[in-house]
């Protein structure tokens, strides 16, 4: 089913936050540090293609797992081992 959000300079997690409330999901989200903020108006998308948005906006590359009914925010680990490769292998 679309949804539609809109953040005006939203706190990060706060938009996260109110993006599962909207939908009434379970979630499980432990914010580690400032993430910055959110502008953002999504109108008449997907639940994941809203997800996915306001994840992509995080300072940190974040992504989410699906298990037992509820969604978790984690760090996303293969996103960093890919820069971490491209930054060593671009020291001359």
């Amino acid at each position: 089913k679309p949804i539609t959000l809109r953040f005006d300079r939203t706190d990060f997690w706060a938009a996260l936050k109110q993006a599962f409330e909207s939908v009434g999901v379970n979630y499980v989200i432990i914010p580690t540090k400032s993430n910055g903020t959110v502008t953002a108006s999504l109108v008449q998308v997907p639940w994941r293609v809203a997800l996915e948005t306001i994840l992509k906006s995080s300072s940190v590359p974040l992504t989410y797992r699906y298990e037992n009914a509820v969604y978790s925010v984690v760090l996303n680990f293969r996103h960093l081992a890919c820069n971490r490769r491209f930054e060593v292998a671009s020291i001359p």
